[in-house]
């Protein structure tokens, strides 16, 4: 006699997975796609060497910045459910009531509504129409990092494992991290690294990252270690290093110490071929430090 089994049974719902990958546990990412740079030395059959789009890389990279539109709904002079919008970087576009009356508004520093003109009546129900930057997540799987000599000193070596899922938090908008591909790079925004690079006193003397937090640069003058400090000595812009104040001698190397969001680029991805009812899986993607880009050698 068969018995029908008593045993739990376990299901796998894509979409709560694909919600997960989204979730506060998974790093906060800026996407930079890169594009191949037309130039070319026909001596080495790579990119220019001095090329001044690409400084030698082969490659360059555009900011992917695409914006969302939502909507929120409050209730006016409520306390229990203030009008702060939850997405940051926001611009309003329309605030209607319930009467279909519009109204102008702004956001403070803490993304709360504030009307610059007319009020709607204490407890009316109002809704928020805005714009804001879509904000894109990686899950990471794990991180594997060593250290090795190279010829320009000791590096560190790091590769991330990433998850990326087809669709946005709301399991709607189409991901656009899903269609990122070889050299492509991610900004880490949930991690600040301290980061130490060796300089040129030049014509133009640029940063392995551009957005930097500068502490302090040392060159050895005259055989003794002179500190110059960020404001008064030097500044940082676009990632390049500007000198307003006392510098080291033209020519000479320095070091410059800041802090930085480490960046990562696709090195590779795993390809996998299952599918779940008919779904396709998600991406997994091989990244690597930045500073371990092929010919960047600095």
């Amino acid at each position: 006699m068969n018995r029908k089994s008593t045993l739990p049974t376990v299901g796998f719902e894509n979409a709560d997975f694909d919600r997960l990958l989204q979730g506060p546990a998974a790093y906060r990412v800026a996407y930079k796609q890169a594009f191949l740079c037309p130039c070319y030395d026909k001596d080495s059959s790579g990119p220019e060497h001095n090329c001044q789009v690409c400084q030698g890389n082969g490659y360059y990279w555009v900011n992917f910045a695409a914006e969302q539109e939502a909507t929120a709904t409050f209730y006016f002079g409520s306390e229990s459910k203030p009008a702060i919008l939850p997405h940051s970087n926001a611009t309003i576009t329309r605030v209607v009531d319930e009467h279909g009356t519009e109204y102008t508004a702004t956001l403070n520093s803490e993304n709360r509504v504030e009307f610059t003109g007319p009020e709607p009546e204490f407890g009316a129900e109002f809704t928020v129409e805005y714009t804001h930057p879509l904000q894109y997540r990686l899950f990471a799987q794990g991180i594997k990092a060593q250290r090795m000599w190279m010829d320009r000193g000791e590096v560190e070596t790091s590769d991330l494992q990433a998850t990326v899922p087809a669709f946005l938090e709301d399991l709607n908008s189409p991901n656009p991290l899903w269609f990122a591909s070889t050299h492509d790079r991610f900004v880490l925004l949930d991690v600040t690294k301290r980061y130490q690079q060796r300089m040129e006193r030049r014509g133009k003397e640029l940063l392995t990252y551009k957005q930097v937090e500068p502490l302090a640069a040392r060159a050895k003058v005259n055989g003794n270690i002179v500190l110059y400090q960020p404001g008064s000595d030097f500044q940082v812009v676009n990632g390049e290093v500007k000198w307003v104040g006392t510098a080291p001698p033209s020519g000479s190397r320095y070091t410059l110490e800041y802090l930085c969001h480490p960046e990562y680029y696709v090195f590779n991805e795993l390809a996998q071929a299952r599918h779940m009812g008919g779904e396709n899986q998600v991406r997994t993607l091989l990244l690597r430090l930045y500073e371990l880009f092929p010919g960047r050698g600095k």
